[in-house]
This record gives structure tokens, C-alpha cells and sequence, in this order.
């Protein structure tokens, strides 16, 4: 049969369901809408040839060339072709859907409209292909270039474009919907407004991320940008792990709940960006500005701040855990509940900020200038703060349990409720200070300075205070069970009602002093001047007690 006899029977409707054409060349024939449905075709020459309306349904083409073919709304659903040429060809409103041609050639065809749903196009050539309005629905295209390709309009949900190239690929309008651009080269893209959910983790975005991380040198491209432009964009739970975004422009961008882990930001704009809930573990985050930025709930752990400016910024439950904040600008900012342990602060300029709740536990904070701020709740357990002017905060609430305090200037600083357990207060200025209800349990204060503190309820038990100075001190209501406080200085304190039993007082100059109706049973008073005070309705050693106190039962006997 000759090509043209063979071309006359397809364009007059005849079925040719499930039969083989092998090496036919039917180039440039009408073949109208031919019926070559679950049809074989091998090594076929279709090429320029007309298919409007053809059914190609389940077919199998094998070694097929269609270049410049007009297959205008022909049917391919579920269709498998393997070394396959469309070329130039004309797809448009055509059914592609779970069609299967790994490594086709599709390049500069027109598949306006066509649905290419589940479509299998891995490593495919589309390079200026015309996808305007075309679906990609759970479309696999893994490693497929698209350089130059217009998609805009084009629907993309769950589509695979992992490793492809989009390098100039036009996608305004188009939407996306979780769609994978891992390691993406999207240079000179245009990108829809609308990228949330879409995963671009490692994705290329302009020429300054040609260097790849395994030492393969990208090869420039016309109209790739300087920089990556994503301003305006909504990546609301987009992916953009280890993407190079330095220098990029991010302003006005949602990246809500983004996941920007390992990205270079260095020197990115991003001036009114949304990145509250963002992600951005392990980031460099060098120079960039987020002054009054909402950075609520943000992830900032283990990233690079040195030098960013974070005025006014506000960071509530923001983790900063091992960040480096070296020469950062906070001051201003507002941190309630913030994390910032292991973090390094050096430089770090403080001022008029804000802390409440925020977690300092295990850090050096001896290069901070502190004085005067407010840090309600804050924890500082196990901290070093040595020698520091802290004069003025308000740590109400704070703990301070096994912190460093020694030689620390505490003058007329808030600590009301604040808990100083176990921490060392050796030489630490606690003058004037108000710390109504403080727990000083076991805390070592030899030398420490509480003179004119107002210290009612507060607690000492087990503390070793000696020869401190508390002068003036309001001490009502203390309690000092079992505290060390040889030589400590009380001159003219207020101590009615405090519990001083089994404290060790020796030498301890208690003049002027106010002890109405204290306790000091069994305390240990030796060389202590009590000249001038008040002693009316104090308790002294009840004997009954102090014998109960001292009973141990008898050893048992060894039968």
C-alpha cells in the first residue's frame, strides 16, 4: 500500500485500532482525524503531516517523527512514545493527559490549552515551547528544559519540576499550586505573584548562584538578573531551602511560614516582607534590614545576623537559639518569650529594648550594656553576668538561678519575686534595690551591698552573706533559717518578724536595729552587737524545741 493510499484510508475515518504501521512515511500527508487509537507506530514519518481531531488514544509510538505536525485537539490520552520528535509541532487544545515521552523533542510546539495532566515529560526538550493556558496537572517534568517557554496562564499543581531549566521561561499569571522547583534554574524568569506552597529549595534565581555547591560553574544566560526579584511575591509555605537570594529584592513579599533554611540573604531588600512563622534556620542574614519587622514565631536559629539591624523589630516567641547577633541593632525591639541560647551577642547594640520572658540561660552577656531595661521573666540560669552594670532594670520575676552576679552593680535595679538560688552575688551593689519576695536560697553574697534595699519576704535560708551590708535594708519578714552572716552590717534595718533561726550572726553588727517579734531560736550570736535595737517580743531558744530538733533515734541493733 502506498503512503498515499495508506493516507486516503485514515482521512476517510477508517479505524485503525490496535494495528502496526511500521517505517510509513506519511510526511506532509492530510490525515485528517485518523483513528489510530492503541495503534502501533514504528519508526513512522509523520512530519508537517495534518491530525486535527486524530485519536492517538493509548497508542504506542516508537521511534516517531512529528515535527511540524498538526495534531490541533487530537486525542493522546495515555499514549506512550519513546524517541519521539514534535518539533515545531502544533498541540494545541490537545489531550496529553498520562501520556508517557521521557526525553521527547517538543521544542518551539504550540500546546496552547492542551492538558497534560500526569503527563510523564522527564528530561523532555520544551525549550520555546507555547504552553499558554496548558494544565500541568501532577505533571512529571524532571530535568525537562523549558528555557524561553511561555507558560503564562498555565495551570501548575503538583507539578515535578525538579533540576529543570526555566531560564527565561515566561509564568506571569500562571497558577501554581505546591509545585517542586528543587534545584530549579529559574534565571530571567518571570514568576506569577502567587508561589505559596511551591518548593524552590536549592532553585537558581540569578547569576550570583551559577557556583554550584559541587563545584560545577553554571554558563551565563542572556537576561538572567543581577539578582533575584521576588518582591511582592506570595511564597506563604513556600520551600526555598539553600537558595541564593543575596542582594535579592524581597520587599513587600509573604513568606509566612517559608521555609528559607540555609538561604544566602545577605543584603536583601526585605522592606515590608511578612515573615512571621518563616523559617530561616542556619540563614546569613548579613547587613539586611528588618527594622519594625514582625518577626513573630520566626525561626532564627543558628543564623547570621551580624550587622543586620533589628530596630523596633518585634520578636515574640522568635527562636534565636546559637544565632550570631554580633553588632546587631536591637534596640528598640520588643522580645517576649524569644530563645537565644548559645547565642552570640557580642557588640550587640541594646538600648530602650525590651525583654520579657526571653531565655539567656548559659550565655556570657558581659559585652551587653544592659542598664536600665526591662527583662520581666527573663531567665538567666547558669549565666555570666560578672562585674555588670544592671543598675536600674527590672528583672521582676527573673531567675538568676546559678548565674554568675559577682561584683555586679544592681543599684537600685527591680527584682521583685526574682530568684537568685544558688547564684553568686560575692561584692554584687544591691543598694536601693526593690526585691519584695526575692529567693536567695543558698546564694553566696560574702561582701554583697544591700544597703536600703526593700527585701520584705524575701528569702535567704542556707545563704552565705557574710559580712554584707544591709544597712537600712527593709527586712521584714525575711526568712534567714540556717543563712551565714558573720560580720555581715544590719545597722538600722528592719528585720520585724524575720526568721533568723539557726543563723549564724557572730560579729554581726545588728545596731539600731528593728527585731520586734523576731525569731532567733538557736541563733549563733557570739561577738554580735545588738546596741540600740529593738528587740521587743523577740523569740529566743526554745529549749523543748531546740532538743526535739536535735533528736536522732538510737542506732538498730544487729540481731
Amino acid at each position: 500500500m502506498s503512503p498515499a493510499e495508506l493516507a486516503a484510508r485514515l482521512r476517510s475515518g477508517e479505524s485503525f485500532e490496535g494495528k502496526t504501521l511500521d517505517g510509513v512515511d506519511l510526511r506532509g500527508q492530510d490525515l485528517g482525524a485518523a483513528k489510530l487509537a492503541k495503534a502501533k507506530l514504528r519508526g513512522v514519518r509523520l512530519d508537517g503531516a495534518s491530525l486535527r481531531g486524530a485519536n492517538l488514544e493509548e497508542a504506542e509510538l516508537l521511534d516517531t517523527s512529528l515535527e511540524r505536525a498538526d495534531l490541533e485537539g487530537a486525542i493522546l490520552r495515555n499514549a506512550k512514545m519513546l524517541r519521539v520528535s514534535l518539533a515545531d509541532a502544533n498541540l494545541a487544545t490537545a489531550d496529553l493527559r498520562r501520556v508517557i515521552m521521557p526525553r521527547a523533542n517538543l521544542s518551539r510546539a504550540r500546546l496552547k490549552g492542551a492538558d497534560l495532566s500526569e503527563a510523564v515529560l522527564e528530561g523532555a526538550d520544551l525549550s520555546g515551547a507555547d504552553l499558554e493556558r496548558a494544565t500541568l496537572h501532577r505533571t512529571a517534568l524532571l530535568g525537562a528544559n523549558l528555557t524561553g517557554a511561555n507558560l503564562r496562564g498555565a495551570r501548575l499543581e503538583q507539578t515535578v519540576l525538579s533540576r529543570a531549566r526555566l531560564v527565561r521561561a515566561n509564568l506571569e499569571g500562571a497558577t501554581l499550586d505546591v509545585v517542586l522547583f528543587h534545584e530549579a534554574d529559574l534565571r530571567g524568569a518571570t514568576l506569577p505573584k502567587q508561589l505559596g506552597k511551591c518548593q524552590l529549595d536549592r532553585a537558581i534565581l540569578s547569576k550570583l548562584d551559577r557556583n554550584r555547591d559541587d563545584g560545577t560553574v553554571l554558563p551565563a544566560e542572556d537576561g538572567e538578573a543581577e539578582r533575584a526579584d521576588l518582591a511582592g511575591r506570595d511564597l506563604f509555605f513556600a520551600s526555598l531551602r539553600g537558595v541564593c537570594l543575596k542582594d535579592a529584592r524581597l520587599s513587600g513579599a509573604n513568606l509566612e511560614m517559608a521555609d528559607l533554611s540555609g538561604c544566602d540573604l545577605t543584603g536583601a531588600d526585605l522592606a515590608g516582607a511578612n515573615l512571621k512563622r518563616a523559617i530561616l534556620t542556619g540563614a546569613k542574614l548579613v547587613l539586611v534590614n528588618l527594622s519594625g519587622q514582625d518577626l513573630e514565631m520566626t525561626m532564627l536559629s543558628e543564623a547570621d545576623l551580624s550587622g543586620a539591624s533589628l530596630e523596633g523589630a518585634r520578636l515574640v516567641m522568635t527562636r534565636l537559639d546559637r544565632s550570631i547577633l554580633a553588632g546587631t541593632v536591637l534596640s528598640h525591639a520588643f522580645l517576649w518569650g524569644a530563645s537565644l541560647e548559645g547565642a552570640s551577642l557580642e557588640g550587640a547594640k541594646i538600648e530602650r529594648t525590651t525583654f520579657k520572658t526571653v531565655d539567656f540561660g548559659g550565655m556570657d552577656l558581659r559585652n551587653l550594656r544592659l542598664a536600665g531595661l526591662s527583662m520581666h521573666r527573663c531567665s538567666f540560669v547558669k549565666a555570666n553576668l560578672r562585674g555588670m552594670n544592671l543598675s536600674g532594670c527590672d528583672f521582676t520575676h527573673a531567675d538568676f538561678t546559678d548565674a554568675d552576679l559577682s561584683g555586679a552593680k544592681l543599684t537600685n535595679a527591680t527584682a521583685t519575686q526574682a530568684c537568685f538560688m544558688r547564684a553568686r552575688l560575692e561584692t554584687a551593689d544591691l543598694s536601693g534595690a526593690q526585691a519584695k519576695g526575692a529567693f536567695f536560697g543558698d546564694a553566696a553574697a560574702a561582701g554583697a551591698r544591700f544597703s536600703g534595699a526593700r527585701l520584705r519576704h524575701a528569702t535567704f535560708t542556707g545563704a552565705e552573706a557574710g559580712f554584707a551590708h544591709l544597712g537600712g535594708a527593709d527586712l521584714r519578714e525575711t526568712l534567714w533559717v540556717r543563712a551565714k552572716v558573720k560580720g555581715a552590717i544590719f545597722g538600722g534595718a528592719k528585720l520585724g518578724y524575720a526568721d533568723l533561726s539557726h543563723a549564724d550572726v557572730r560579729e554581726a553588727d545588728l545596731s539600731n536595729t528593728d527585731l520586734s517579734h523576731a525569731n532567733l531560736h538557736n541563733v549563733r550570736d557570739t561577738g554580735a552587737l545588738f546596741v540600740g535595737a529593738n528587740l521587743l517580743g523577740v523569740r529566743r531558744t526554745d529549749l523543748d524545741r531546740l532538743e526535739a530538733e536535735a533528736y536522732r533515734p538510737p542506732p538498730r541493733e544487729h540481731t
